[in-house]
């Protein structure tokens, strides 16, 4: 993957009815074909009467629609949700394809970096796909920050895409050297218009 460095500072059931069902018969002897004072039988039975369980009828959902105009590769802009440090993040220009290495600008009062996204990346903890990661140092402060992980996106109702990243960040400053987990969020929201990825790469 490729890094830029930039520096700077239960109920119980009911019970059925059960259907019931008599014989009858007189005088000694009585059989089915008859006899002396015999007589046939008669089935008599009844029925109980059940009624039927009503059936649940599930409310249709309505289901996100996003603009058919819009390639899902993008172009898309930057929508930012949250910061950690103040940090304020860009669009570059031309907006942001996301179906090869992209790139977004993130500034703060002390410092500006990249955050780089490959689709198609490997990063030395040996995950693919999807990889994310930045680079920047403070000299003044003698501090560096490396960062590797990954990325998902997912699609909001609103047409836009979630960008949701899970990294480590390996941090030396003033003799501490150790991995810090950085988990981070940001929309990307289309264009629209004319705009288009054909012949452009990431952003």
């Amino acid at each position: 993957m490729m890094l830029v460095m930039l520096s700077g500072c239960a109920s119980p059931a009911a019970a059925l009815p059960t259907a019931t069902s008599a014989l009858s018969g007189n005088g000694a002897g009585g059989n089915d074909s008859g006899g002396a004072g015999g007589s046939k039988a008669n089935p008599s039975s009844t029925i109980p009467t059940i009624n039927p369980t009503p059936q649940f009828t599930p409310t249709p959902q309505s289901t996100p629609t996003i603009n058919p105009t819009v390639s899902p590769g993008g172009p898309y802009t930057v929508r930012q949700t949250m910061t950690l440090a103040g940090e304020k993040l860009e669009t570059p220009v031309g907006g942001i394809c996301v179906n090869s290495i992209w790139r977004v600008p993130a500034n703060t009062p002390k410092v500006s970096m990249l955050f780089v996204f490959d689709p198609h990346g490997v990063n030395s903890s040996g995950l693919a796909g999807n990889t994310f990661g930045y680079y920047y140092q403070i000299p003044s402060a003698g501090e560096e920050h490396h960062a590797e992980g990954n990325y998902s996106l997912t699609p909001n109702p609103d047409g836009s895409l979630k960008v949701s990243i899970s990294a480590m960040d390996h941090v030396t400053f003033k003799g501490f050297d150790g991995n810090i987990p950085v988990h981070y969020e940001f929309d990307l929201v289309p264009m629209g218009g004319n705009a288009t990825c054909e012949g452009k790469q990431g952003g």
